[in-house]
């Protein structure tokens, strides 16, 4: 990814939805969005890649 692209991850209930999300802001990624799907257990999130400094 380009830094400020957009990524769409997808996401299953439990350790990734807890871990996932904090290991991108780790990385200096920012987290635009982390919404349910409507199916059970499925979220999505939206990263936007860090841009260098």
């Amino acid at each position: 990814m380009n830094p400020g692209e957009v990524a769409e991850i997808i996401l299953r209930d439990g350790e990734p939805l807890q871990n996932v999300p904090a290991a991108v802001r780790g990385l200096g990624h920012v987290v635009l969005a982390l919404e349910e799907t409507g199916k059970a257990g499925i979220f999505r999130m939206l990263v936007r890649a860090a841009t260098p400094i």
